[in-house]
């Protein structure tokens, strides 16, 4: 005699089982879209937090996120810095405009 149930009960079961791991995945995809969608807002919002703090940030050159981050870049490099100081003999607009806060020292 055999211990194995009859082939209907096991097709039965994948089929419960299959169904089971369909909303499973269902879910998991949902919430990961979730997730991946809040990350973009969150992100969005820094940028524009960013082109609000940055003097030029309201620049139409520079709406993009992606010329944002660039100029930013570019900018707390120093690499604009160096070719235009050398031309005009003096540090680039965007340069002189970053202020960095610097904490008082204790003496």
């Amino acid at each position: 005699m055999s211990t194995t149930p009859p082939e209907s009960e096991i097709d039965q079961g994948d089929q419960e089982h299959d169904a089971h791991l369909h909303e499973v995945y269902q879910r998991n995809r949902f919430k990961k879209n979730q997730r991946d969608h809040l990350r973009r807002l969150e992100i969005s919002a820094l940028f524009d937090r960013l082109a609000e703090l940055l003097p030029w940030g309201q620049d139409y050159r520079y709406k993009s996120k992606a010329m944002i981050l660039a100029k930013a870049i570019e900018v707390l490099s120093g690499s604009a810095a160096g070719g235009e100081e050398e031309k005009i003999g003096q540090a680039p607009l965007a340069a002189r405009q970053m202020v960095f806060y610097t904490p008082p020292q204790e003496k």
